[in-house]
């Protein structure tokens, strides 16, 4: 009887053990890329709010979630997101890529580094094969910096073996600054000291990553040796700075790259594009692969965006679809990243991406990228124009200096952002300079426009 006990008990504890086992296993080798995107949606009237956009690609069978710790001691907790794409590697193993949107308060300005990281990547890899995952974004909050630099990929790029390869991802500063790209530090990926950088075993061929155009962080990798089927962990940080003193802006991107023996789709279309609201927009995205049939799919694709033919749908080569869509008010400002993809049935991609960037929306109250100011009206005349820029109050003409522009715009929507002895003073000075106002309730400055008045205001 003794026995029989205790040989159920090792049963138990071997099924107990089994089990946890396989639910290491299914959890410890299905994070295959991932990225922080960040911009501040309303500046003017909250300028330390950080809206982020939080994208990862899992292992469809077992999609994980991401904790966003935002840099300042506070996370926002686990959370998964919606579906935004899906794919699937040359061996048939298919993923599926996510994407949830959180907003932050900071307490003040200046650089915050915020990042998920936990544990693990894909097992079978050559470098990083089960290793911890981090990715970061450097939060740069000042200096009017308000739509930093941002980036998208497919979870897996694909590259075919035997010679130098390139391929460009796509990057995007809504501000305007100069944006440039490295490989990533150890500690920026979560990758072990010597695994951070991938190289082709057979040789060590390691890829170098350079910015020659403004929009494109395009790698290159000598591939004569690598071997069909290959994986590798790439993870690359864009980098940007605004302002004197500078403040930086970091967005990582962390992906796989897959060596195929097939040649890649050559899908030449794509690009950055800039979207006024409630405008239908309308492009032709073609791709070919002699000899193939492709079937058509996307990631990041706009809720209200359609595709003629549709995806899902297989089709020769060449294969030519076109992408429609209007941005609504709800997309104001906003960018997307959006990658269309062409697929052979030996499962290998290639990827045209589409940089849609809505303009703000002039009239809305908020103070976007591109805008002198948004007085919540189309209206002219009233300081504020149709195209929310400054303009000439009756036979005025505006020529403030930055400050006094924004001191202007936020007292003429009625915010108390002013203390009254400071709003006095800069009534007092207006004057000095030959400036006047209308009233102290809504601060109108309208500016003598004569060429002795503007002289005296240099």
């Amino acid at each position: 009887m003794r026995n029989r006990v205790l040989n159920q008990v090792a049963v138990a504890c071997l099924a107990l053990a089994c089990a946890w086992g396989w639910s290491s296993q299914a959890s410890a080798s299905h994070f295959r890329h991932g990225t922080i995107n960040w911009r501040t949606p309303d500046p003017e009237n909250f300028p330390l709010r950080v809206e982020f956009t939080v994208t990862s690609s899992w292992r469809t069978t077992f999609i994980g979630s991401t904790d966003l710790d935002f840099g300042d001691g506070t996370s926002n907790g686990a959370l998964t997101g919606t579906t935004i794409g899906a794919g699937v590697d040359s061996n048939g193993n298919p993923y599926t890529t996510t994407e949830y949107v959180v907003t932050h308060d900071y307490a003040s300005g200046g650089e915050y580094t915020a990042f998920y990281e936990s544990c693990c990547r894909v097992a079978g890899l050559v470098n990083g094969s089960e290793d911890n995952f981090r990715v970061e974004a450097t939060v740069g909050l000042g200096n009017g910096n308000t739509a930093p630099l941002a980036t998208g990929s497919t979870a897996i790029v694909q590259l075919e073996r035997g010679g130098v390869r390139t391929h460009d991802f796509v990057m995007f500063d809504a501000d305007g600054d100069p944006v440039s790209c490295r490989l990533a530090t150890g500690a920026e990926s979560g990758l072990a000291p010597g695994q951070e950088i991938p190289a082709v075993p057979d040789g060590g061929a390691q890829p170098t990553v350079a910015t020659p155009t403004p929009n494109a962080c395009q790698l290159t990798w000598d591939l004569t040796n690598a071997v069909g089927g290959q994986q590798y962990v790439l993870h690359f940080v864009l980098e940007s700075e605004r302002g004197l003193p500078p403040l930086a802006s970091r967005t990582a991107l962390d992906l796989l790259i897959e060596i195929t023996s097939e040649p890649i789709p050559s899908c030449p279309g794509g690009g950055v594009f800039t979207l006024p609201i409630g405008v239908p927009f309308s492009t032709v995205v073609s791709a070919s692969d002699p000899g193939n049939d492709l079937t058509l799919s996307a990631t990041g694709k706009p809720g209200s965006a359609t595709f003629t033919p549709t995806e899902g749908t297989t089709s020769a080569s060449p294969f030519s679809t076109t992408f429609d869509w209007t941005p609504g008010i709800a997309d104001s400002g906003t960018t997307f990243f959006m990658q269309v993809n062409f697929t052979t049935p030996q499962n290998v991609t290639g990827s045209c991406p589409l940089v849609l960037f809505t303009e703000p929306a002039c009239g809305n109250s908020i103070l976007e990228v591109s805008e002198s100011c948004d007085d919540g009206n189309l209206l002219a005349g009233d300081g504020c124009d149709g195209n929310c820029a400054f303009e000439a109050v009756g036979a005025t003409q505006t020529v403030l200096a930055d400050p006094a522009r924004e001191l202007l715009f936020r007292a003429s929507r009625g915010v108390p952002r002013v203390a009254s002895n400071l709003l006095r003073q800069a009534l007092r000075e207006a004057h000095e300079r030959n400036q006047t106002f209308i009233d102290d309730h809504t601060m109108e400055v309208a500016i003598d426009a004569s060429p002795s008045a503007q002289a005296a205001t240099r």
